[in-house]
């Protein structure tokens, strides 16, 4: 059994946990002190331990070497996109202005926070409904 080191930050084993079960990966917790993560290995079905010392360090196992570089590979943003004025636009309200911002940020994140596109949705609203309780509160009476 063949290990890679330093892949991998041990605070980075939660969100690569979700990157891999967005991915159809079957996770579950590590066993013992020294375990952080166990994924199913798709070709043989066997489970692969992700493990940690005292020092942090993680080792992985090779074959999610690949998996690990995209993972950690930089995202580049979605180039601007002009928007032209058209009727259609004009019914955007406020709360839809704070959603798309929202929701853009959710999608620039590299897992979007580990939501599919329903949750990533409802998210934006979520964030939106509270920037606008936010700003109601800083309105002048």
């Amino acid at each position: 059994m063949t290990h890679s080191k330093r892949k991998l930050a041990i605070e980075e084993i939660e969100i690569f946990r979700k990157f891999l079960e967005m991915r159809g990966f079957k996770c579950r917790d590590g066993k013992g002190e020294w375990q952080s993560l166990q994924v199913q290995n798709i070709t043989d079905r066997g489970w692969k331990a992700f493990c940690h010392n005292a020092k942090g360090v993680v080792t992985s196992p090779v074959e999610f070497d690949a998996l690990i570089q995209v993972f950690k590979a930089p995202v580049d943003p979605a180039p601007a996109v002009e928007v032209i004025d058209h009727p259609a636009n004009h019914n955007s309200d406020l709360l839809d202005d704070f959603a798309i911002a929202a929701l853009q940020g959710i999608c620039s994140h590299p897992d979007t926070w580990g939501l599919d596109s329903k949750g990533i949705v409802q998210k934006s609203y979520e964030l939106a409904l509270f920037a606008m309780a936010e700003r109601a509160k800083r309105q002048p009476k």
